[in-house]
């Protein structure tokens, strides 16, 4: 092994060591996504907590979030398919179906509360 070849396998062991980052950052934003989704209806379902109709630049934050966590879960199933790492592909398909069904959850909560006021 040449001088070369020892740099290029230790750049890819640290490349692998922070590969899985993205997995598990998509999950976490999933769901926290998914608990302040819950916050939301449980909010608006009770009587005795009336919520403020959200203003625009909160959507426009929780919009942000679920964009990123929808590119991460993206970035994360193209990088485990490439290193064919079937539990890392399962898991980044499983990430990917929390966020778009909480993103799909969360646009029709918003439609039909949208004339909540």
């Amino acid at each position: 092994m040449d001088l070369e070849e020892k740099e290029r396998n230790k750049c890819s062991d640290v490349a692998s060591k922070f590969s899985i980052s993205p997995l598990f950052m998509s999950i976490i934003l999933g769901l926290a996504l998914t608990g302040l989704l819950i916050s939301d209806f449980l909010c608006y379902m009770s009587t005795t907590c009336m919520p403020s109709k959200t203003s625009y630049s909160i959507q426009f934050v929780i919009l942000m979030s679920h964009l990123v966590a929808i590119g991460l879960f993206l970035f994360a199933f193209i990088h485990a398919t490439e290193m064919k790492k079937p539990v890392h592909k399962t898991l980044s398909i499983m990430a990917g179906i929390l966020n778009l069904v909480v993103f799909i959850l969360r646009t029709v909560l918003e439609l039909i509360f949208s004339n909540y006021q």
